[in-house]
């Protein structure tokens, strides 16, 4: 007889970024092991704040003492409430991760958990559950990424900890799963993509007809991007394509910030961010930053491009990534232009690969050329591949073993 087994999942993102329609693998991978019953009580823990003015900025957004009809449990600082029509399972808000075992206390766990984390910070809590098994889904290599620079010893001793502790290691890149040494455990587990929500439209709008009025001459074409504009994003190669082809119009769909960063909006980085993509507006009229969009909305932008760009710069950040954007671009149909990036190698019959802004330049000339209806098919046909169906059964069967 199977014993009951109980899930405890800790974010990199929040829940208001979810219900706000800014989802990511974390966000999918937990609907898909919510709908397949295989864990029959799920514990969702928002991304836990790792300073004491992130701690400030979640204990005002998220209100822990502020009771709703769905709360199970809540006090000054942790707030545990259930989902309104999945009954067994929970969200839980904590402005310290030391608060998560006293919170659980309102539950009754299973006795099979699975903790399965999202965030290297919080390596303690793996020892808060000694009899658990311990699976860690490496989403980017933090040690790389400029907004945890002051944090980089820290998450150096994390990792070496999760390598330690972790029964297995799931990752989005190859490159990680170097970084975490190519054991029995480590699993390369790329992202994924629901074709069935990018094969409908789920509204009328067409938002091109927002951008300009007029779009009589076949030249004007839409070359689009979607995704957190942030320092991967190399945004110099928006203004050389803006400047040498004026008919083009370069829309860029995403936010500049979610919640669970907003701290780092004083970063360096980020400030120079922002004042790039307002230097660029300025400048070029046929270039528009649209900012974020409903996951919901989503496919309706991206059937209105004529082709989609992922102008990644390439380094040791972005050579862990794997765009989810690559899959949903393949699910829609879109010729794609991409950097050199992981993931697009892979699909180098069915992405076109650039190397500078002369080069995006050339390929997405020669991307509008071919495209036809027969490569079209070919794109949605290879997106079905590449399913969060089919992640979520072979990550499923490694946990299973």
């Amino acid at each position: 007889m199977n014993k009951e087994k109980t899930l405890i999942m800790l974010n990199m993102s929040y829940r208001r970024d979810w219900q706000a329609g800014l989802v990511n693998r974390n966000y999918h991978i937990l609907q898909h092991l919510i709908a397949s019953n295989y864990y029959q009580q799920i514990v969702v823990v928002d991304f836990l704040p790792f300073s004491k003015k992130k701690k400030l900025k979640v204990f005002l957004q998220n209100k822990p003492w502020k009771k709703n009809k769905n709360t199970v449990a809540h006090g000054l600082f942790t707030r545990l409430d259930q989902d309104e029509d999945k009954k067994n399972v929970y969200y839980a808000t904590l402005t310290n991760p030391r608060h998560l075992k006293k919170a659980l206390k309102h539950l009754t766990l299973a006795p099979d958990i699975t903790l399965w984390s999202y965030t290297p910070f919080f390596t303690d809590i793996l020892d808060q559950f000694p009899q658990a098994k311990i699976i860690f889904d490496a989403v980017d290599n933090w040690c790389h990424h400029p907004a945890y620079a002051a944090y980089q010893k820290k998450l150096t001793v994390c990792y070496e900890l999760i390598k330690k502790k972790a029964d297995i290691i799931f990752t989005v890149s190859e490159s990680l799963v170097d970084f975490f040494g190519k054991k029995d455990n480590v699993f390369y587990i790329p992202n994924g993509v629901d074709v069935e929500h990018f094969s409908h439209l789920t509204s009328t709008v067409h938002f091109a007809h927002e951008l300009f009025n007029q779009k009589n001459s076949p030249s004007q074409k839409i070359i689009g991007y979607h995704g957190i504009i942030q320092f991967r994003l190399n945004l110099s190669i928006f203004g050389y394509l803006a400047e040498k082809h004026p008919d083009w119009h370069l829309v860029i769909i995403g936010p500049n910030k979610i919640s669970g960063w907003e701290f780092f909006t004083r970063n360096k980085h980020w400030k120079n961010i922002q004042n790039e993509t307002k230097n660029l507006a300025k400048k070029f009229s046929n270039i528009h930053f649209l900012g974020g969009v409903p996951y919901e909305s989503l496919p309706n932008y991206l059937k209105c491009f004529d082709v989609a760009i992922i102008p990644h710069r390439v380094d040791a950040l972005t050579q862990s990534m794997n765009p989810l954007k690559i899959y949903e671009y393949l699910a829609v149909g879109k010729p794609i232009v991409a950097s050199a990036v992981p993931g697009a190698d892979q699909f180098q019959d069915l992405i076109k690969l650039a190397v500078s802004p002369e080069d995006f330049s050339q390929k997405i000339e020669k991307a509008l050329s071919e495209d036809n209806e027969e490569l079209k098919q070919r794109r949605i046909n290879m997106a079905r591949q590449h399913s969060w169906e089919n992640r979520i059964a072979l990550m499923l069967d490694i946990i299973k073993k």
